[in-house]
């Protein structure tokens, strides 16, 4: 058994010593019976419990960070221990909080992490989950964890407690999992493109102007909020495929066919690909624009690309190591990745002044519903924080080399006037 950790929880074996927090927990008569099981009635009981029921597998105390004692309890039941399934690639999802610590969001949270681990981790196709007529808080935990419905059944025996009762079971598949997953893609688009309409200055094309300078040689581009990308960083461009990546917007493609690139656009957002191909069409250049998912594998030939060039954006994905995968794939050995990255510190700062901080790290909307709710209250679609570990180690594990790097500003408020960094971009190279 593993341990495991979310924002603020510590999953772990349940011990011996656990038996004083345990009883205090489950003593009381407002947790046990609702959930099928009476009250402990002596710490001599929870004892027994502990080495006798929470002794499955997949059975984790959980902890708040920073302290030692259980305040809860959730389990994988597997095949055998479960009378939801009896497949192997099937389990039941099972959990209990101790009533000081309900209407905190902790166990949505433990929930999503659960799940998660029952997918990635234990390779389950199907997790079920029930709850008794009555458990309103258990229903509400379901369906924030994105259950399904599946049946009622009527007059079921609930043996500890001696009685029969109404039981509801809900389940997610793995598939469903992963299309929630995915759901995060298009309420992203959907978000830039309301920001576009509204003049975000991420999605405003460059000028007539702009463009006819940089024909003439004269240009700069930007991976993050302010610093230019360092010239010494392009090869000569004239003939060179490259691949905007989440870069439509006709800020950076038309630079680089003026001077000389062939390019290709991916982006998600139409109204980003929409500026890339009123920029074209306005210059009279040619431009590949592929709407497409950087979530999902590139819809590219292997070594493709002589350069990809990744303006700030994985900020709005989960999983980055996968596209640190496909950029290797798809750039030819010797190929260069020009990425900007956020640092997660901004994440940190919700408050317009940025002078308080009121978030924490990492940030993840889908393990942790209240920074869903700030995003939702932001208009700030899904977004996700990544440590230096994904960022940078996540390049060298997918076989590329880091030859330069440099931090960068948010460009305006409280963060930029202190001169905090909250964002970094990197040169890499296909090794």
């Amino acid at each position: 058994m593993r341990q495991m950790e979310t924002e603020r929880l510590v999953f772990r074996p349940w011990q011996e010593g656990d038996t004083p927090d345990l009883y205090a927990c489950a003593c009381d008569p407002s947790v046990g019976p609702i959930a099928g099981w009476p009250p402990h009635k002596s710490p001599e009981e929870s004892l027994e419990v502990i080495r006798h029921v929470f002794n499955g597998p997949e059975c984790y105390a959980l902890c708040l960070k920073g302290k030692t004692g259980p305040i809860g309890c959730i389990e994988l039941k597997l095949r055998g221990h479960t009378d939801m399934t009896d497949k192997e690639d099937e389990c039941e999802l099972g959990y209990w909080l101790g009533k000081p610590f309900w209407g905190k969001g902790l166990m949505t949270e433990a929930a999503l992490e659960m799940i998660r681990h029952g997918f990635e981790d234990l390779n389950m196709t199907r997790i079920w989950c029930g709850c008794y007529e009555g458990n309103e808080r258990s229903r509400r935990v379901q369906e924030k964890a994105g259950f399904r419905y599946q049946w009622t059944s009527r007059d079921l025996e609930v043996p500890l407690m001696h009685e029969k009762r109404t039981g509801y079971v809900s389940s997610l598949t793995r598939d469903q999992w992963e299309a929630d997953m995915a759901r995060c893609s298009d309420l992203n688009a959907g978000a830039i493109d309301r920001w576009v309409e509204e003049g975000w200055e991420w999605g405003r094309p460059i000028s007539h102007e702009e463009y006819i300078k940089a024909l003439e040689g004269d240009w700069q581009m930007v991976l993050t909020p302010v610093k230019p990308v360092p010239r010494t960083w392009f090869p000569d461009l004239s003939g060179k495929r490259v691949l905007g990546l989440a870069s439509g917007g006709g800020q950076q493609m038309p630079l680089f066919a003026a001077a000389g690139a062939s390019c290709t656009v991916l982006d998600y957002s139409e109204k980003q690909l929409e500026s890339e191909r009123a920029v074209a069409e306005r210059e009279g250049y040619a431009i590949e624009m592929v709407r497409a998912d950087m979530t999902k594998t590139l819809p590219f030939e292997d070594s493709s690309f002589d350069i990809i060039f990744h303006p700030v954006s994985n900020c709005y994905i989960r999983d980055v190591d996968h596209v640190w995968k496909e950029c290797a794939r798809v750039l030819k050995t010797g190929g260069l990745l020009m990425a900007g990255l956020d640092n997660g510190i901004n994440f940190l700062f919700w408050d317009q002044d940025e002078s308080r901080i009121t978030g924490r790290l990492p940030f993840d909307p889908l393990k942790n519903p209240d920074q869903m709710e700030a995003l939702k209250r932001e208009d700030g679609g899904v977004q996700f924080s990544h440590s230096i570990e994904e960022q940078i180690g996540g390049q060298l594990r997918a076989g590329f080399e880091l030859l330069d790097l440099y931090s960068d500003t948010n460009g305006s408020g409280f963060l930029q006037e202190r001169g905090v960094p909250c964002f970094f971009a990197t040169l890499s190279r296909k090794k």
